[in-house]
């Protein structure tokens, strides 16, 4: 996590928006993969969706794994 943006270290938990500049995918774009169950692991608070980082990686390494 060293190489992240000082903005998104210091957040325990990620929006959408957060996601987007991590991933450069539209938050649109993330919100549909999301309905389709592909993505992160989201986190529902409330009515707010959230994502841990860590799960965040966990995604991309997966995604590693299967290309």
């Amino acid at each position: 996590m060293a190489n992240l943006p000082q903005v998104l270290r210091d957040k325990p938990l990620w929006e959408y928006g957060d996601l987007s500049t991590f991933t450069g995918k539209p938050v649109a774009t993330l919100r549909g993969d999301k309905m389709r169950g592909n993505g992160p692991q989201a986190i529902k608070v409330g009515q707010l969706v959230r994502f841990d980082p860590r799960d965040v990686f966990t995604w991309l390494e997966q995604l590693r794994e299967a290309a």
